[in-house]
């Protein structure tokens, strides 16, 4: 059984190659451009970058607010 977030923002952690950032994240549709598809977005609030393959996890720690355009 898996469960999908309610979209919105949250706080979060992401956990990547040993390292673990704090971090702002994004579920849902981005409709401000009318996106369509379910995507999940973080921003690392340390300016940190991940490289694009690499495997990470991703703590919700509290939601902030739902998403809105």
């Amino acid at each position: 059984n898996e469960t999908v977030p309610a979209a919105g923002v949250y706080i979060s952690r992401v956990h990547s190659d040993g390292f673990t950032y704090a971090a702002v994240s994004n579920i849902g549709t981005n409709p401000t451009f009318e996106g369509q598809k379910l995507k999940v977005e973080s921003f690392i609030l340390s300016g940190e970058r991940i490289q694009i393959g690499d495997s990470v996890k991703l703590d919700l720690l509290k939601r902030l607010r739902p998403e809105r355009k």
